[in-house]
């Protein structure tokens, strides 16, 4: 399959918005134990699939490494956000609420002042979605 259809509705109008901003290229939207919850039109599934899985191992791994520079034992340190430089673009990760993550991957010339500016001016409609309510139960 390489439609790259969201996965729940409410994310599509988020993602497309966001990868309608100059240079970006592709959105993943996922949940705060990496499963995708949604991607812009035209990412495959098999491409938001492994963004998702890398996203979440990067997280854990930026989260570990500021634990190790802090030397601070008390508990898992937020991570703010994680900015990958690689030779097709940049990788920019943030948090998107408190159980959810935003991906962000774009061209190599894409100005990273605009696309920050434009991700902290949508997360926040992104956030008050259902992905910020507490985990469901079982029905009885």
């Amino acid at each position: 399959m390489t439609r790259g259809v969201p996965l729940a509705a409410d994310v599509s109008p988020f993602a497309d918005r966001l990868a309608a901003v100059a240079g970006v290229t592709a959105v993943v939207c996922l949940s705060a134990d990496g499963l995708p919850l949604g991607a812009s039109m035209g990412l495959p599934d098999a491409a938001r699939d492994r963004t998702a899985a890398m996203v979440c191992s990067l997280l854990s791994a930026a989260g570990s490494s500021s634990l190790a520079i802090s030397q601070d034992e008390c508990g898992r340190p937020a991570v703010g956000q994680v900015t990958v430089e690689f030779d097709r673009g940049y990788l920019i990760v943030m948090p998107a609420g408190e159980n959810s993550t935003l991906a962000v991957l774009t061209a190599p010339d894409a100005d990273l002042g605009v696309v920050a500016y434009e991700i902290a001016r949508n997360i926040a409609t992104f956030s008050t979605r259902a992905y910020d309510a507490p985990a469901r139960t079982a029905a009885p």
